[in-house]
C-alpha cells in the first residue's frame, strides 16, 4: 500500500499510543516528526482493517534493530516513508520489509550509497549502461533496505539479508519506486494498492 504524504495536514499525536508519542518526541525535525505521526496512524488503521481490532487498541512493539511487531498476534508488517509517500506492507505468513523513494532521487544516489551496497550488487550496477545506472542503483538501494528490514538486521548485514529474501520492485504510482522483500526463497506476489488523498487522510 502506498499513500501520498499531504504536507498541508499536520499529523499530530491524537489517537496514537504512548510508545508512538515517546518515539516521536525524540525526532527533532518537525517535518520528520509529522511524517512519523501520519505514517504510524496509517499503519494502525491498516492493521486494524486486517485484524478487526480498533487502531488505538493495537500494541506495536520493537524487536532487534527496531523491527516492529504486533503484540497479541497478527500479520507481519513493514512501514517506510520518504518526503512524499508512505508505504505499508502486510503479510500473514512471513516477515516483510518495504522501502520507498522518489525516482528523482536516483541521480544523487550513485556516489552516496554505492559503498554501502554488497560487492556483487555494485558489480551488477557497474555492468549496466551509464544511462540506466542511476535507476539501477536506486532499485538495489531500496531492495537492500527492504531486505534488511525484513530480516530485522542492520545495513552491515545486507549481503546475508539479500540472500535470505525474495524481493519485488515496482512503480505503483508516477514518480516513486517501491521495494517489498519477504523472508522466503519462494516467489513473492505483491498486490499493489495506491490510496487516493481521501483514503490516505486517516482520521486522528
Amino acid at each position: 500500500m502506498v499513500a501520498a504524504h499531504d504536507r498541508t495536514t499536520r499529523g499530530g499525536p491524537d489517537g496514537l499510543s504512548h510508545e508512538d508519542r515517546s518515539r516521536a518526541s525524540a525526532i527533532a525535525d518537525p517535518d520528520e516528526r509529522d511524517r512519523f505521526y501520519v505514517g504510524r496512524r496509517l499503519l494502525r488503521h491498516t492493521l486494524a482493517e486486517r485484524t478487526g481490532r480498533r487502531p488505538g487498541d493495537l500494541q506495536i512493539a520493537s524487536g532487534p534493530n527496531g523491527q516492529a511487531f504486533l503484540l497479541g498476534g497478527g500479520p507481519f508488517f513493514g512501514l517506510a516513508h520518504s518526503d512524499h509517500w508512505h508505504a505499508v506492507t502486510l503479510c500473514d505468513e512471513l516477515p516483510v520489509g518495504v522501502a520507498v523513494a522518489p525516482l528523482a532521487q536516483a541521480p544523487a544516489l550513485d556516489g552516496v550509497v554505492s559503498a554501502l551496497l554488497p560487492r556483487r550488487v555494485r558489480a551488477e550496477i557497474n555492468a549496466v549502461p551509464p544511462t540506466r545506472r542511476a535507476e539501477t542503483t536506486l532499485r538495489w538501494w531500496l531492495t537492500t533496505e527492504a531486505a534488511v528490514r525484513a530480516c530485522g538486521a542492520s545495513l552491515d548485514q545486507a549481503e546475508d539479508c539479500l540472500a535470505r529474501v525474495t524481493a519485488e520492485v515496482g512503480r505503483p504510482l508516477p514518480g516513486a519506486m517501491v521495494a517489498v522483500a519477504g523472508r522466503t526463497a519462494r516467489a513473492l506476489h505483491v498486490r499493489w494498492r495506491v490510496l487516493t488523498p481521501e483514503q490516505s487522510g486517516v482520521p486522528a
